[in-house]
């Protein structure tokens, strides 16, 4: 490809491919560290990391602290190579924020010794997200002080039961919104606006443009996850495939068709508001169902900077592939015959 083709959040990347947050997650730091080091060798252009939570790490969700360490106590993990999908319900928990950042500037290195830019997913676990998400956003600035390229303040956290994610609570969006326009700007090495808002897929063929970060000090945001607790669908009305009764998020190409409206409506929401100065400039980066360097052009001309991939590094054998360094080498390939 060309060089310096792409660029995100300032930075002038070789492939718009990335790593999506989760894929390096675990209690234990030095096993983060390990994780982290083989994506960054996969041939992507960013990696993300988390997402992390406030504080300290937190047990349960899988794991507990034992002596020896942290001991897996139970979860599902699954993939369905014929269906094209995967669903982890263990839920892996970060390190959390303080021993993160204790070892960012490590992190960091790691990557950049290898060109590739670092991104950090930073996520709300309590009953008062609004309140949670002001730490946070001084938690992304100290990240940004760091080397990291960008934060993705995930909106669509925390996914309790019986309460519908955070993000779909507007008053609570706007009320975030407010709050970050009277701090000062979390701006990256690169002088650039650093914060990416992170959502989950809204239903039906229309995003009210009151959700896009269009007058708060954002670069842009990030969609879609996927969760447990929600029940997108498609603009044509068939839900999206659900798995587990509900209680996991199913994710892969299967969920390719969700993913690439997620994105469409987020550009239309972002053209609507064209009258906006900032709107304009704002990046759409988009994950859920990328496998293929097809999809990855599919999303780029409707208007996204950038992809992250998921499922298909967690699970390569989705894709045909043994490793998550072949199936970003098979999808640059793709993206090379396809333009």
């Amino acid at each position: 490809m060309a060089q310096n083709e792409f660029s995100l959040a300032g930075a002038e990347l070789d492939w718009p491919i990335g790593s999506a947050a989760g894929l390096t997650n675990h209690p234990d730091i030095e096993i983060v560290a390990n994780r982290f080091e083989n994506i960054v060798k996969s041939g992507v252009s960013f990696a993300v990391l988390g997402g992390w939570t406030l504080g300290e790490v937190r047990s349960g969700s899988g794991y507990i602290k034992t002596d020896t360490g942290w001991d897996y106590i139970g979860g599902d993990e699954h993939y369905d190579i014929e269906l094209g999908a995967g669903w982890n319900a263990k839920s892996l928990p970060g390190p959390g924020t303080d021993t993160g950042l204790d070892r960012l500037d490590d992190l960091v290195d790691i990557a950049n010794s290898r060109n590739v830019e670092v991104g950090l997913n930073l996520s709300p676990h309590s009953g008062n997200p609004v309140e949670e998400l002001k730490e946070l956003l001084e938690v992304g600035r100290k990240a940004l002080n760091k080397g990291v390229l960008f934060v993705e303040i995930n909106l669509s956290c925390p996914n309790i039961p019986d309460r519908p994610p955070f993000y779909q609570d507007l008053d609570g969006v706007l009320e975030y919104y407010a709050y970050k326009n009277t701090i000062p700007p979390l701006v990256n090495k690169h002088g650039r606006l650093g914060s990416y808002e992170k959502f989950g897929p809204f239903e039906g063929d229309f995003i009210d443009v009151k959700y896009f970060p269009h007058d708060s000090n954002s670069g842009g945001l990030v969609t879609s996850n996927t969760l447990g607790n929600q029940e997108p669908k498609l603009a044509n009305g068939e839900p999206a495939i659900k798995v587990n009764n509900g209680k996991a998020g199913m994710s892969g190409p299967a969920l390719k068709e969700l993913g690439f409206e997620q994105t469409r409506l987020w550009v239309k929401a972002r053209e609507r508001l064209a009258w906006i100065g900032g709107a304009a400039s704002r990046e759409i980066i988009s994950v859920l169902g990328v496998s293929t360097g097809q999809e990855v052009k599919r999303r780029l001309v409707a208007e996204a900077s950038a992809v992250e991939l998921g499922s298909v590094l967690y699970w390569p054998e989705l894709v045909g592939c043994e490793s998550p360094a072949e199936v970003v080498e098979q999808i640059k390939q793709e993206i090379l015959e396809a333009a």
